[in-house]
């Protein structure tokens, strides 16, 4: 239907960040982002707007950058599944320097 459905409101680690409806073309204004749906949706298309439409009347969704963002809050929708594959990617990356600072501090100390 063209509609997204979360603005963030506050800025900690874990806010209660409002829903929204409002149409694809309004959010993304002049930037070049697009919709993109990288699997079948398990769902029915009626199904998921239904588990959208239950979570607008919730009002809120508990927000966390890395453990529940709007990719989580889509893929939910979508598949039932609290993923996101930008947050892992981020995480990913994190480990992956923290390890090579501590290689690093190691070798320093030494």
């Amino acid at each position: 239907s063209g509609h997204v459905r979360d603005m963030l409101r506050a800025s900690n680690s874990y806010v209660q960040a409002r829903i929204a409806k409002e149409r694809f073309i309004k959010v993304k204004g002049d930037s070049t982002a697009e919709i993109y749906n990288k699997k079948a949706a398990k769902y029915p298309s009626q199904t998921i707007v239904n588990r959208a439409h239950e979570k607008l009347k919730e009002q809120t969704w508990t927000y966390n950058m890395l453990k529940s963002n709007c990719e989580h809050f889509v893929n939910y929708l979508r598949y039932g599944e609290m993923e996101s594959e930008q947050a892992e990617t981020a995480l990913n990356a994190l480990a992956g320097a923290g390890a090579a600072m501590a290689f690093l501090l190691a070798k320093v100390l030494q």
